[in-house]
């Protein structure tokens, strides 16, 4: 199943690679075999990013009540893009491993990967927040089809916690 990741992280010039800066939002949809997010993951429009989790969580002919819950899962500090990725699929594995149907999306924001960078990683723990207000929180609330059957919940480790909290005061 591929991943889905909303991504607040700048992309290196001249290469397909995120760097440990804010840049703009990139909505994201990387392939099951890849080991990290990168720019060419893109998809399009936020809106068809959108439709591609709605479809992964409610294909066609999915039976009342078997619809995919949606877990936004928000890393804390010291994480970089690769290890952003992969524990937001263990996170998965894990939860679905328990008997929970759901899938989970990253909110990857960009932390320095390094633990003495800790107040670096607090500033732009503060940019992400708002960027996962306008990019992430009002695009999908915006989205959200009436009578909805998914149910939307949020995961947040460590400084994850902190950009969760500043989002909500935003």
């Amino acid at each position: 199943m591929d991943s889905f990741v909303l991504g607040t992280r700048a992309k290196v010039s001249g290469q397909n690679r995120f760097s440990n800066r804010t840049g703009a939002v990139s909505y994201l949809k990387v392939s099951s075999g890849a080991a990290e997010p990168t720019p060419s993951d893109q998809v399009s429009t936020v809106k068809q990013w959108l439709d591609l989790i709605v479809l992964q969580a409610n294909p066609a002919g999915t039976k009342p009540g078997k619809e995919l819950d949606i877990v936004f899962f928000v890393h804390g500090y010291n994480t970089d893009s690769k290890e952003a990725l992969k524990r937001q699929r263990l996170v998965e594995s894990e939860l679905k491993k328990r008997k929970y149907n759901c899938m989970v999306i990253g909110f990857d924001w960009p932390s320095a990967g390094s633990a003495e960078l800790y107040l670096y990683d607090r500033s732009e723990a503060q940019e992400a927040a708002k960027l996962l207000v306008t990019g992430g929180i009002i695009p999908f609330a915006n989205y959200a089809l009436k009578d909805c059957p998914i149910n939307i919940h949020v995961m947040a480790h460590s400084m994850g916690a902190f950009v969760v909290r500043e989002a909500v005061r935003s």
